[in-house]
Protein backbone atom coordinates (compact mmCIF):
# COMPACT_ATOMS: atom_id res chain seq x y z
CA UNK A 1 0.00 0.00 0.00
CA UNK A 2 1.40 3.37 -0.97
CA UNK A 3 1.14 6.71 0.72
CA UNK A 4 -2.19 8.46 0.24
CA UNK A 5 -2.00 12.22 -0.12
CA UNK A 6 -4.53 13.89 2.19
CA UNK A 7 -7.06 16.01 0.37
CA UNK A 8 -8.50 18.92 2.26
CA UNK A 9 -11.10 21.01 0.52
CA UNK A 10 -12.93 24.00 1.85
CA UNK A 11 -16.05 24.39 -0.18
CA UNK A 12 -19.62 25.42 0.19
CA UNK A 13 -22.49 23.14 -0.55
CA UNK A 14 -24.06 19.99 0.75
CA UNK A 15 -22.27 16.82 1.76
CA UNK A 16 -23.44 15.32 -1.53
CA UNK A 17 -21.97 18.25 -3.49
CA UNK A 18 -18.64 17.90 -1.67
CA UNK A 19 -18.47 14.15 -2.24
CA UNK A 20 -19.20 14.54 -5.93
CA UNK A 21 -16.28 16.97 -6.22
CA UNK A 22 -14.04 14.58 -4.25
CA UNK A 23 -15.00 11.70 -6.55
CA UNK A 24 -14.32 13.82 -9.61
CA UNK A 25 -10.94 14.99 -8.26
CA UNK A 26 -9.74 11.58 -7.03
CA UNK A 27 -11.57 9.02 -9.15
CA UNK A 28 -12.32 7.03 -5.98
CA UNK A 29 -15.76 5.36 -5.90
CA UNK A 30 -18.23 6.45 -3.24
CA UNK A 31 -18.25 2.91 -1.83
CA UNK A 32 -14.50 3.21 -1.21
CA UNK A 33 -14.83 6.54 0.59
CA UNK A 34 -14.72 7.16 4.34
CA UNK A 35 -16.04 10.68 4.87
CA UNK A 36 -15.63 12.66 8.10
CA UNK A 37 -17.47 15.96 8.56
CA UNK A 38 -18.65 18.20 11.36
CA UNK A 39 -22.17 18.73 10.03
CA UNK A 40 -25.26 16.66 10.72
CA UNK A 41 -25.95 16.15 7.01
CA UNK A 42 -23.14 13.59 6.81
CA UNK A 43 -25.94 11.06 6.17
CA UNK A 44 -25.92 12.30 2.58
CA UNK A 45 -22.59 10.49 2.24
CA UNK A 46 -24.25 7.19 3.03
CA UNK A 47 -27.00 7.86 0.49
CA UNK A 48 -24.26 7.88 -2.17
CA UNK A 49 -22.68 4.67 -0.86
CA UNK A 50 -19.87 6.23 1.18
CA UNK A 51 -19.31 5.65 4.88
CA UNK A 52 -20.08 8.89 6.72
CA UNK A 53 -18.89 9.81 10.22
CA UNK A 54 -19.98 12.96 12.02
CA UNK A 55 -17.29 14.78 13.98
CA UNK A 56 -18.68 16.43 17.07
CA UNK A 57 -15.44 17.92 18.40
CA UNK A 58 -12.72 17.27 15.87
CA UNK A 59 -11.08 14.06 14.73
CA UNK A 60 -9.78 12.00 17.63
CA UNK A 61 -8.07 8.62 17.53
CA UNK A 62 -11.25 7.04 18.89
CA UNK A 63 -13.39 8.66 16.18
CA UNK A 64 -10.95 7.60 13.48
CA UNK A 65 -10.95 4.03 14.78
CA UNK A 66 -14.75 4.00 14.94
CA UNK A 67 -14.93 5.29 11.37
CA UNK A 68 -12.50 2.66 10.12
CA UNK A 69 -14.53 -0.08 11.80
CA UNK A 70 -17.76 1.26 10.25
CA UNK A 71 -16.05 1.40 6.84
CA UNK A 72 -14.81 -2.17 7.20
CA UNK A 73 -18.24 -3.41 8.32
CA UNK A 74 -20.00 -1.63 5.48
CA UNK A 75 -17.61 -3.25 3.00
CA UNK A 76 -18.18 -6.71 4.47
CA UNK A 77 -21.95 -6.18 4.40
CA UNK A 78 -21.88 -5.17 0.73
CA UNK A 79 -19.84 -8.27 -0.15
CA UNK A 80 -22.09 -10.54 1.90
CA UNK A 81 -19.46 -11.66 4.44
Amino acid sequence: MGYIEPLKLRMRGTTVDCLKVLRQETGIAFTETLYFDDVASVRGAEALGATGVRLRSGLSCATLESGLKAFEQRGMDSRGY
